[in-house]
C-alpha cells in the first residue's frame, strides 16, 4: 500500500510492479516453482501494472479499471458436500473470478458437470453473479443492489450508458425507473426472491446495453 502511495506519477507502475515482487518473492516466473504467492497473485498484478506503464509510455489514456460490487441477496457459492477438496473449491473461485465472457463460464459448467455431476443452486447462482458482474463491468457499473423493492445500480461517471436508452426504458418498460445526479439508477423491481432476482438483475443489464 505505501508503494502505492509512494509511486505515484507516469510510469510508476513498474516500480510498483518490482517492489511487488520484491515483496512476494519472484522465484520462477513461468514456472510451477513460484515463491511466495505470486502464483495465486503476484504475478497477475505484476502484469497488470506492466500494461498499464507500457500505455502510459505510449502516452495513451488510461481508464480506470471498474470492478463491480454484487449485493442481491441470493445464496451463491460451491458448497463443500459439492466439492469436498479446498484445494479445487479455491481453483475454481479463481477460475469463475477471471472468466469474463459466457464462452468461459460455459466451459467451466461442463467441466463441473464432468466432474462433479450437476451443480447445486447455489452454484448456479454463482456462475449467475459472475454473468451479471461481466454486464455490469462493460457498462462501467460500480455495484448493484437489490433492497427488495429496486434494483439499484451504481454507476462510475465515466460509464458509457446512453441517457437516451434509459429514458426510453423509463417510457416503455419501467414507468418508475429513475437516474440520480449521483449515477444511480433505481429500477422498480418489488418483492423478488432466489431466482427471480438473478433473472431480473440480469434482464435489466441486458436492457440497459442493448443501445452501447
Amino acid at each position: 500500500l505505501q508503494a502505492i502511495v509512494d509511486f505515484s506519477e507516469p510510469g510508476s507502475a513498474f516500480r510498483i510492479a518490482n517492489q511487488d515482487l520484491e515483496i512476494r518473492g519472484g522465484g520462477n516466473i513461468l514456472g510451477i516453482t513460484q515463491s511466495g504467492h505470486i502464483s495465486a497473485v503476484g504475478y497477475e498484478l505484476y502484469t497488470e501494472l506492466m500494461e498499464q506503464t507500457i500505455r502510459e509510455l505510449k502516452g495513451e489514456e488510461i481508464q480506470q479499471e471498474v470492478k463491480p460490487e454484487i449485493h442481491l441477496g441470493v445464496s451463491a457459492f460451491i458448497p463443500e458436500e459439492y466439492m469436498t477438496d479446498v484445494r479445487r473449491r479455491l481453483i475454481t473461485y479463481k477460475k469463475l473470478s477471471l472468466a469474463g465472457s459466457e464462452e468461459e463460464l460455459t466451459s467451466i459448467r461442463t467441466e463441473l458437470i464432468d466432474c462433479y455431476g450437476f451443480a447445486p443452486p447455489e452454484v448456479a447462482n454463482l456462475m449467475e453473479v459472475i454473468a451479471i458482474r461481466n454486464l455490469l463491468q462493460s457498462l462501467r457499473g460500480k455495484k448493484m443492489v437489490y433492497d427488495g423493492r429496486n434494483m439499484v445500480i451504481s454507476f462510475h461517471q465515466e460509464s458509457n450508458v446512453d441517457p437516451f436508452r434509459i429514458l426510453e426504458l423509463a417510457r416503455s418498460k419501467w414507468p418508475g425507473l429513475r437516474l440520480t445526479p449521483n449515477f444511480q439508477l433505481y429500477v422498480p423491481a418489488p418483492d423478488l426472491k432466489g431466482e427471480e432476482i438473478l433473472r431480473e438483475a440480469k434482464g435489466i443489464l441486458f436492457e440497459v446495453t442493448k443501445a452501447n
